[in-house]
């Protein structure tokens, strides 16, 4: 009887096939992590923009003067009091962490998007935005909105 030391083919085989495996899970739960991230970076801009919009409504009675262009949010001028610029500096670097940038979020839109403005009046406004995961997971991906009454689900992306 032989006393060799070493693995054989099979053992490294197996071991080879186990780190693939692991591997491959820690690559899977970091894509939802990203993702994740993402999301959360959305929600803070779409968090900074509500807070905005009440101080503009609160200052001059009127949503109307929160931004000199409506369409994408990164396009509102910070040189003016009343409008975002005021209460965001960083408003013209706002945009989606994915989205290209003119790919403008709609009720309709089927990809990552970025922030828009759709609709602003005296009383109310309409903000587009994506979200990978949903708001706390209960609607999924999709393409929600931002309301002087909060955050809704608009469409899901297919």
């Amino acid at each position: 009887m032989k006393n060799e030391k070493g693995f054989t083919l099979v053992e490294l085989l197996i071991v080879i096939a186990v780190v693939f495996i692991l591997s491959m899970l820690a690559v899977i739960s970091l894509s939802g992590l990203r993702a994740k991230t993402r999301d959360t970076d959305r929600i803070t801009d779409i968090n900074a923009v509500r807070d905005a919009m009440i101080a503009v409504k609160a200052g001059s009675e009127t949503f109307e003067n929160a931004c000199a262009e409506f369409g994408q949010l990164s396009s509102c001028d910070s040189s003016k009091d009343e409008w975002l610029g005021a209460y965001i500096p960083n408003v013209s670097d706002m945009n989606d962490p994915i989205a290209l940038q003119d790919n403008l979020c709609q009720e309709d839109s089927q990809s990552a998007c970025n922030y828009n403005f759709a609709e602003v009046g005296k009383d109310n406004y309409n903000l587009y935005f994506y979200m990978e995961r949903g708001i706390d997971r209960t609607q999924g991906e999709g393409v929600y909105k931002l309301t002087e009454s909060g955050i809704e689900f608009v469409a899901p992306i297919r």
